[in-house]
């Protein structure tokens, strides 16, 4: 058995990966952040499959209740999910927190489909009085929204915005990353 570096009361209570190696330097630091970071998972196998293969193992006449009982234990054994994961999930808790909001903008023709907040910053960015010289892209960033009321952030948000595009070489097909520029970036007029 190979010696692990661990706290028995934190391996208890936590009951997932823990490492207790001091992180002596810049370098340590980033390389241990990209090494999780890029970890990848292994995706469990669809239920159809697993059937199949409990199927195939038992005999013909099996009852179906062992083979249901099966499937249930074998897909139990697999982990998609952490317990902390799931006490956050049933909580109601956010699995993550950010320093600083994100706001997500949608500029296709269907930006009504991706949320309540979405169409709220597109509503009232376009209903906005006295704010003519901000953009949508200044107004997502600078604003959140109480009620019906527009409250100037204390940090400013992180703007994302969907599509992503990127112009092309040949400027006959940059036509629609221009045009959704133009729409974060240049202020609404009447």
């Amino acid at each position: 058995m190979a010696n692990v570096k661990h706290n028995a009361f934190v391996t208890r209570l936590w009951r997932a990966n823990t490492d207790f190696s001091p992180i002596t330097s810049k370098d340590a630091v980033l390389n241990y952040i990209s090494k999780y970071a890029s970890k990848g998972e292994i995706g469990s196998e669809a239920y159809s499959e697993v059937l199949k293969r409990m199927m195939q193992r038992n005999v013909e006449d099996s009852p179906a209740a062992v083979v249901v009982r099966q499937l249930l234990l074998s897909s139990v054994a697999e982990r998609n999910y952490s317990a902390q994961k799931v006490i956050h999930l049933l909580m109601g808790w956010p699995l993550y927190h950010c320093s600083r909001p994100v706001v997500v903008i949608s500029l296709r023709h269907d930006w009504h489909r991706f949320g309540s907040s979405n169409t709220k910053i597109v509503a009232r960015y376009s209903s906005k009085d006295g704010l003519e010289d901000l953009s949508l892209f200044e107004f997502a960033k600078m604003y959140r929204f109480h009620g019906n009321q527009a409250l100037l952030r204390h940090a400013a948000a992180i703007v994302r915005a969907i599509p992503h595009l990127k112009p092309s070489e040949d400027s006959s097909e940059n036509e629609e990353y221009y045009k959704l520029q133009s729409k974060l970036h240049v202020p609404r007029r009447e």
